[in-house]
C-alpha cells in the first residue's frame, strides 16, 4: 500500500505514515491502485438525465402558479370594492354602502330601505371583520367572487358577490348569502299594534320633554352604543317640531325581516315633518334601533320610489272597498266596534282602509279633517302586497283633545279613487 501524501510505500498496519508523519485514510477508502506515482487519479461520475414528465410536471405548475397569481392581481379591484362597502356598513353608512358601491340595476331592483332591512336582518354585515374570496372569475363582463365574510365574533358565513362594471368601475350587481341558515333570523313575537304603540308613547313623552326617561325607556343597545343621550338630546333640540307638534299620525307599518318598520307624521300649523322609525326586538320587547326625520324632499323621493315599483297592473284599477273607524283595535290593528261618532276626549281614531285587488308600492293618501275649523291631519301609507290587503292608521288628538265639530276622512289612491267619511266628534 503506497502513503496518499508523499508515495512511499508502507505496511497496511500503520496509522500514520513513517515517511511523512501524515495520517492515513481508512483502508475503505484507498487502495492501491487509487494512487499511481504519488498522483491522484481523476474520476467523473455522470448525472442521471431527468425524467421528461418530471419536466413537463414543473413547466404546468410554474404556468399555473403564474395564471393564479394573474387572476388574482386581476380581480383585485373588484376585491376592493367590496372591501370598502363592508367598511361603510362597519361605519353604519347605510346610504353610502348603497349608493357609492351597488350598480343602478341592482338599485332598481333593491330600494334602500329594503337593502337596510337586509343587512340589518343580517347582522354579519354590520358586525363584519374581513372578507376573503377563494373563488374568483370574469366572464361577459361580470365579476363573481365566493369566499367568507368573517363576523367580529369569528363567526364565517359564505357568500358570493356579483359585479358588473359601469362606467369603468365595478359595482355590485348581487349579493348572496350561500349558507343563510346559519344566519337566520330570529323569530320575532308582536304585532302592527306593539309597534304603534310604542312610537305613539316615545312621541307622547318627547312632547312631554321627559326626555331622560325617553332615550333609557325605549332605545335599543345598538341605539343606545352609537346615541349618547346628550346627542339623542340635541337632536331633540335641532327640530323643534317633535315636542311641538300639535298633532300625529302613523299610517304605515311593516314586519319585514325581524324588522319594525312605522312612519309617523306630524303636524304643527298645516307644516308637516315626516319620522320613519325601525324597531328591534330585545328582551321580548320592541325598541327602537333608528329614528330618522325626513325632509319632504326625501319623502317625495320614499314615494317615487315605492310608485317606481308598482306594475303596468294598476291598470287594473285598486279599489277601496271600505273605510271603518274607531277608538279601539285587536293585536292585528283591526278596528273592534266601528263608529262615526267620537267623544272629544276619546283620545287616539283607528281607520282601517280596505283594498281590493291592490298593487304593491302604490300610495293611499288620508286626509282627517276638521271641517269647521279647515285644517287637516295627513297620512300616508303604501300597499305593501299585491291583491286584498288592510291598511292601519292612527290619528292623535292635539293636547286639549279633539275639537268637537264635523269632521271627514278623505282617502284617496293614487290611481285617483277616493273614499270620503263624514262623521262627528262631540
Amino acid at each position: 500500500m503506497l502513503c496518499p501524501h508523499c508515495g512511499a510505500k508502507i505496511e497496511e498496519k500503520f496509522i500514520f505514515c513513517p515517511s511523512c508523519g501524515e495520517k492515513l485514510p481508512p483502508l475503505s477508502l484507498t487502495s492501491s491502485n487509487d494512487f499511481i506515482d504519488g498522483s491522484k487519479s481523476n474520476t467523473v461520475v455522470k448525472k442521471k438525465a431527468m425524467p421528461l414528465w418530471f419536466i413537463i410536471l414543473a413547466i404546468f405548475s410554474v404556468i399555473a402558479l403564474i395564471g393564479v397569481t394573474a387572476g388574482i392581481l386581476f380581480t383585485e379591484s373588484l376585491v376592493d370594492v367590496i372591501d370598502n362597502q363592508l367598511q361603510a356598513l362597519r361605519e353604519d353608512n347605510v346610504d353610502k354602502a348603497y349608493y357609492a358601491y351597488t350598480a343602478k340595476e341592482f338599485q332598481q331592483s333593491t330600494s334602500l330601505d329594503e337593502f337596510r332591512d337586509f343587512v340589518t336582518a343580517y347582522p354579519v354585515f354590520n358586525h363584519n371583520q374581513s372578507a376573503h374570496f377563494t373563488q374568483r372569475s370574469i366572464k361577459n363582463n361580470i365579476g363573481t367572487l365566493k369566499g367568507n365574510i368573517t363576523t367580529i365574533d369569528h363567526l364565517k358565513v359564505p357568500i358570493e358577490y356579483k359585479l358588473l362594471k359601469e362606467d369603468s368601475k365595478w359595482k355590485i350587481l348581487s349579493i348572496r348569502l350561500l349558507k343563510p341558515e346559519l344566519l337566520k333570523p330570529a323569530a320575532v313575537s308582536g304585532n302592527t299594534e306593539q309597534l304603534i304603540d310604542l312610537v305613539k308613547k316615545q312621541l307622547t313623552e318627547i312632547k312631554q320633554n321627559k326626555l331622560e326617561d325617553v332615550y333609557k325607556n325605549y332605545s335599543s343597545k345598538e341605539f343606545s352604543e352609537a346615541t349618547s343621550e346628550n346627542a339623542f338630546q340635541s337632536f331633540i333640540k335641532k327640530y323643534p317640531i317633535l315636542n311641538q307638534y300639535d298633532t300625529f299620525s302613523i299610517s304605515k307599518t311593516s314586519l319585514k325581516n325581524s324588522i319594525g318598520i312605522v312612519s309617523a307624521v306630524l303636524n304643527k300649523n298645516n307644516e308637516n315633518a315626516y319620522i320613519k322609525y325601525y324597531l328591534v326586538q330585545e328582551n321580548n320587547a320592541w325598541k327602537i334601533w333608528s329614528m330618522r326625520i325626513l325632509s319632504s324632499t326625501e319623502e317625495e323621493k320614499e314615494e317615487k320610489a315605492d310608485q317606481e315599483t308598482v306594475s303596468k297592473d294598476l291598470e287594473k284599477e285598486t279599489k277601496i272597498s271600505n273605510v271603518k273607524l274607531g277608538n279601539q283595535v285587536d293585536l292585528s290593528g283591526t278596528i273592534q266596534g266601528p263608529t262615526l261618532t267620537f267623544k272629544a276626549e276619546a283620545g287616539d281614531v283607528y281607520v282601517n282602509v280596505e283594498i281590493i285587488g291592490g298593487v304593491k308600492g302604490e300610495t293611499i293618501q288620508m286626509n282627517f279633517q276638521h271641517v269647521d275649523s279647515h285644517t287637516s291631519i295627513p297620512a300616508r301609507a303604501s300597499i305593501a302586497e299585491n291583491g286584498n290587503s288592510m291598511i292601519v292608521s292612527v290619528f292623535s288628538p292635539p293636547a286639549g283633545g279633539w275639537p268637537k265639530g264635523t269632521y271627514q276622512l278623505i282617502t284617496t289612491s293614487s290611481s285617483g279613487l277616493n273614499k270620503t267619511i263624514d262623521f262627528t266628534i262631540e
